[in-house]
């Protein structure tokens, strides 16, 4: 997230109105992150493998996908649907979750308090707490469990993420308040994601005109976003309230997957 990026090249599929708002947001962000943690948002694509789709890629769905980790946030319970369709399609599964991780740690000083939640705008809330981590098979996948907030999980913790799988999320009672389909944390998560790889999501916490264009998009229409291209695939995945909805993320020197 670079201050001095041309937002007016990067965000080529969004209005005018938009990309002077991505710019405020995001180094706004960028400013009240580094106040309130000491860390820095990582930088566009700095952090993200530089992958093409190859024969040691795996298919789902018809489509081919690099075979890194996927990344749950804010997902307390809820790790039997994603790891069921994926299987051994991904190499590790990460769940993350301050307050309600499967599998707590015996350490009770990695559990956080409210007293270590302070909310960030445009990101909402972020755990100032240091957590802990469980790393133990789970449905016969090899997968970390995080006592961790999912920011600081996906900037410290997880390297080669191929899914981004995220849903029933809320901002009221019960729910993390954390922004991932918003501007800023979507745009992080865009950064991170290797080529080819994928966003699972049923719409919770999002905003933002780049998120509700997104929502719109039918079977195999596509849009672009900075120098990437986000393509709605034809995957159905097993719901819990919502739909869900598969994009699949390319940079644009890459050529989409065909369905077999």
């Amino acid at each position: 997230m670079e201050e001095d990026e041309d937002y007016d090249y990067l965000l080529q599929g969004a209005s005018l109105s938009c990309m002077e708002e991505m710019n405020s947001l995001l180094n706004c962000a960028e400013t009240n992150f580094f106040s309130a943690t000491g860390k820095n948002l990582p930088k566009w694509r700095q952090c993200h493998p530089s992958n093409k789709i190859d024969d040691s890629s795996i298919l789902v769905g018809g489509y081919k996908i690099p075979k890194g980790s996927l990344f749950y946030p804010c997902s307390g319970r809820d790790v039997v649907d994603a790891i069921k369709f994926f299987g051994d399609r991904v190499n590790e599964y990460h769940f993350s979750d301050p307050f309600h991780p499967l599998f707590k740690t015996l350490n009770r000083d990695v559990a956080p308090k409210i007293s270590d939640v302070i909310n960030l705008p445009s990101i909402g809330n972020i755990v100032l707490h240091e957590g802990g981590v469980t790393k133990k098979p789970a449905y016969g996948q090899p997968s970390v469990f995080h006592q961790k907030d999912g920011v600081f999980t996906l900037i410290d913790d997880i390297t080669n993420m191929s899914v981004f799988y995220y849903r029933g999320d809320s901002q009221g009672e019960g729910g993390s308040g954390q922004n991932w389909l918003g501007p800023v944390l979507f745009d992080l998560v865009l950064s991170r994601l290797m080529n080819g790889g994928l966003i699972c999501t049923d719409g919770a916490n999002g905003s933002g005109e780049i998120y509700h264009r997104l929502m719109k998009l039918e079977v195999n229409e596509a849009y672009h976003y900075r120098n990437l291209v986000i393509k709605r695939l034809d995957v159905s995945l097993p719901a819990k309230r919502l739909q869900m909805f598969v994009w699949q993320v390319h940079e644009n020197s890459y050529t989409l997957p065909s369905t077999e």
